[in-house]
């Protein structure tokens, strides 16, 4: 049972060892795991992606899309909280400590994902000056666009059939009698 996809990754590759130090290397740690389930049901590990892939892009300078930035601060965020639960003075961890110290926490990416990103689809207006200074004047345009249109409705109602403007086909249309 796991519940990363990683976890179910290294679980379909195991393979017996006949060295007596990895097996009971292995018994300690499976030990130590169960010992912490069951001792507590609070560890802070949840479902993620596989970011493998975003990785690679990240490492070829690729650019990355709300969704993937949106993984990556998950996999960010169950980093940091595993690393906090391993660092509690109530719990003992030895066989498993080098893969809790091992786990690599930026709580700025994080906070700055989560500040950037409002959905898989959406990037926020102030994830950055500059975008916001775009959206603000595409905004403004669109509202001088939307103006000039009701100025145009006003002044020529009569050849009209209706007193609106739709948009349709990324467009705006004026329906004319």
């Amino acid at each position: 049972y796991a519940i990363t996809f990683l976890g179910v990754s290294e679980i379909e590759q195991l393979k017996p060892s006949i060295n007596a130090d990895t097996v009971i290397k292995w018994q300690d740690e499976t030990s130590e795991a169960t010992s912490l389930i069951l001792r507590s049901n609070d560890i802070p590990l949840s479902p993620i992606v596989d970011i493998s892939d975003v990785l690679k892009k990240v490492s070829a300078a690729g650019v990355l899309t709300p969704k993937e930035l949106l993984q990556v601060a998950d996999v960010l965020r169950v980093a940091r909280r595993l690393k906090l639960y391993s660092s509690n003075d109530k719990i003992e961890i030895l066989h498993l400590s080098d893969y809790f110290e091992n786990l690599y926490v930026n709580k700025n990416v994080e906070d700055e994902i989560e500040r950037s990103i409002k959905s898989e689809d959406e990037i926020d207006d102030r994830a950055s000056k500059t975008l916001y200074d775009i959206r603000r004047k595409i905004n403004d345009i669109e509202v001088q666009i939307k103006d000039k249109l009701n100025d145009i409705i006003r002044s020529h109602s009569k050849y009209l059939q209706d007193d609106l403007v739709t948009f349709r086909n990324n467009r705006y249309v004026i329906p004319v009698k």
